[in-house]
């Protein structure tokens, strides 16, 4: 890695996440593609942690869909650690690209609270006000 990637990578503003993302890959060529969905923990401009658990068959280069999104983030893996994989997307985010996923990612995980989708332990009566938070950041 030469010194300017480094000063790039440092330039980049790391924010701890928790919301579901989905990674897509080729498989058998191109003729096939395959999706898991994984926890999203890390997320900035630059690239992105993402919690896979014991997987070890994801290939270096995928796609990242946050959100449900329509679009994809291409990446490749710079680095693996027992349960996680780093990555550096291929086109830079700006950081209101990245805000508008952490907040769409947190408003996600509220509805799927009141639905009762994702075991989250959260108080029902602070459910409501969580919405309305989360729909301010959004709009």
């Amino acid at each position: 890695m030469h010194s300017k990637d480094v000063n790039k990578c440092q330039s980049w503003v790391w924010r701890e996440v928790n919301c579901e993302v989905e990674l897509l890959f080729p498989a058998r060529g191109v003729r096939e593609i395959h999706g898991a969905k994984f926890r999203l923990i890390r997320l900035s401009e630059g690239g992105a942690s993402v919690r896979v658990g014991g997987m070890r068959t994801i290939p270096d280069f995928f796609y990242l869909r946050f959100n449900n999104d329509e679009g994809t983030s291409g990446c490749h893996i710079v680095g693996r650690s027992i349960d996680t994989i780093h990555c550096e997307f291929f086109r830079e985010k700006t950081r209101s690209e990245v805000d508008r996923i952490i907040a769409e990612g947190e408003f996600i995980s509220v509805l799927g609270s009141l639905s009762g989708d994702n075991g989250d332990q959260t108080q029902q009566e602070d459910l409501p006000f969580d919405v309305l938070q989360l729909f301010d950041k959004l709009y």
